[in-house]
């Protein structure tokens, strides 16, 4: 039995032990100075490259993350003070899409450092008026647009986009959502005036060696992130730019992410359900870009929205009817789907009457393989694209299925799907309506027929694609042909 004194030196060293992490840890600051924050996984994620962005050890950080899912918290709120106390000579200017929002920022980080626990932490980081001991500390600015830490060179300045930043230099500069919603994000105007702020003030005020953060919520292909992001592309990455980005929705596996593919984010906020109903509220493209992370263009990719057609009924009667077919090496939950397709043509119209996508693995393809022919018995060619499974699916089939053609392509996804892309522009090809039958397997990861073909080749998905334009080119130069190899001209 301990007692009372020992009990009260155990608080002691339990206290100074958490005060030690919280000095050196971003999520153990985090959870000392706000008590009540709950902890997702993905926080720990965040807070891990934070600290790594604090020491120095990231100079160019983006994070992307959905609305509500504690962003702001992370990143703006608690990173200035956590960076001040770390470093108080640093100079920090933060910066979102309006004055008065950055105004609000700048008092919360203000009453962050007031806070007693915030001075367990970092005593030696004060502002003016805080326990002032001499006439000289008072004359350290403190307002809504700037403070400085007493006695040392760092700083705090806050401004919205487009706002003025003359003289004043940074260590580290912090812009968290430059785009107030997605009217301003689909302006190009707005979009121009936000890249030429982020050239000619923002970066103009960075110290050498100096960091920035960029957190935001996709909204556009070429908000200001889209942009940097091309710009990477263009220079191989000369700023050496780490992205952080992390889909409501998983999407596919990865090294960071413990979620299979289709789980939530932080499911005990928004779960499955929530998200979808978003999903339907928002519809694909907004929900794409605000949750998913992945935004593209309104018109669509190679594939414009407005040239896709629908049908209510497949014809009756058709020229001819083929089946096309995209395999993958094996069933894993980041493996690519098999995609199976029913088209059917009439003179220069083509049709999609049915689709299968679905994660096999080879003995339930060839299953499934099997059903479909039979299931469309006028199917008189059955393309399949001479990799993956492929190969061992025509040896396992050649003997009893007529008409199986192996398909290999000598170009890339992009060339294949733009030498289709006429037929889709002139209104030749339909596809069924989304809530018909004749979409069978799994779509719960949000790319549905519409979604992937208009998004490639940005989408995280391509089978869809690959299946309709070995279908398509097929149909347009072969449609005499039985049995063979075929190498798909484009």
């Amino acid at each position: 039995m301990l007692s009372r004194q020992e009990k009260q030196e155990l608080v002691r060293l339990e206290k100074q032990q958490r005060i030690r992490k919280a000095r050196t840890s971003y999520l153990d600051f985090i959870t000392y100075t706000k008590p009540d924050y709950e902890v997702n996984w993905h926080h720990g994620l965040t807070a891990r490259y934070l600290q790594d962005f604090v020491i120095g050890n990231i100079r160019r950080l983006m994070i992307f993350e959905p609305p509500r899912h504690g962003k702001s918290e992370q990143t703006s709120r608690r990173l200035p003070p956590y960076i001040l106390g770390k470093f108080p000579d640093k100079q920090v200017i933060f910066s979102t899409y309006s004055h008065e929002l950055s105004a609000n920022m700048n008092r919360e980080a203000q009453r962050i450092i007031e806070h007693p626990s915030y001075m367990e932490l970092f005593p030696e980081t004060k502002l003016s008026g805080m326990n002032v001991r001499t006439a000289s500390q008072t004359d350290f600015l403190r307002n809504s647009d700037c403070f400085e830490i007493v006695g040392r060179q760092g700083s705090y300045r806050n401004a919205g986009i487009g706002g003025s930043l003359t003289g004043f230099g940074m260590n580290v500069g912090i812009i968290d959502d430059p785009f107030k919603n997605k009217e301003e994000a689909d302006s190009t105007i707005i979009r121009d005036k936000v890249w030429n702020w982020y050239t000619t003030v923002f970066l103009t005020r960075l110290e050498k060696n100096g960091q920035i953060l960029l957190t935001m919520t996709r909204w556009h292909e070429d908000d200001l992130a889209g942009r940097i992001l091309t710009e990477m592309k263009r220079t191989n990455n000369a700023d050496g730019w780490m992205v952080l980005s992390l889909p409501a929705i998983c999407e596919k596996i990865q090294d960071d992410d413990p979620r299979k593919i289709g789980q939530a984010l932080w499911p005990n906020k928004y779960d499955t359900n929530a998200l979808a109903s978003f999903r339907r509220s928002l519809g694909s493209r907004d929900f794409s870009a605000l949750y998913q992370q992945r935004p593209t263009a309104m018109e669509g990719g190679i594939i414009k929205r407005d040239w896709l057609q629908h049908h209510a009924h497949p014809w009756e009667h058709f020229d001819q009817q083929i089946t096309s077919w995209d395999m993958s090496f094996k069933k894993t939950q980041d493996s690519s789907f098999v995609v199976g397709q029913v088209w059917q043509s009439r003179g220069a119209e083509r049709q999609l009457v049915y689709q299968i996508r679905k994660r096999m693995g080879f003995t339930e393809t060839l299953k499934t393989f099997q059903e479909v022919v039979s299931r469309f018995p006028d199917a008189t060619a059955h393309l399949v694209e001479d990799k993956a499974n492929g190969p061992a699916i025509i040896a396992a089939l050649e003997a009893s299925v007529s008409g199986l053609i192996p398909v290999q392509a000598d170009v890339s996804k992009e060339a294949r799907l733009s030498a289709v892309a006429p037929q889709y522009e002139a209104n030749q090809v339909s596809i069924p309506h989304s809530g018909s039958g004749a979409w069978e397997g799994e779509y719960d990861d949000g790319m549905n027929y519409e979604e992937e073909i208009c998004t490639f080749p940005n989408g995280p998905t391509n089978d869809q694609c690959d299946a309709s334009s070995q279908a398509l080119a097929w149909m347009r130069d072969n449609s005499n042909q039985v049995g063979g190899a075929y190498l798909v001209k484009y």
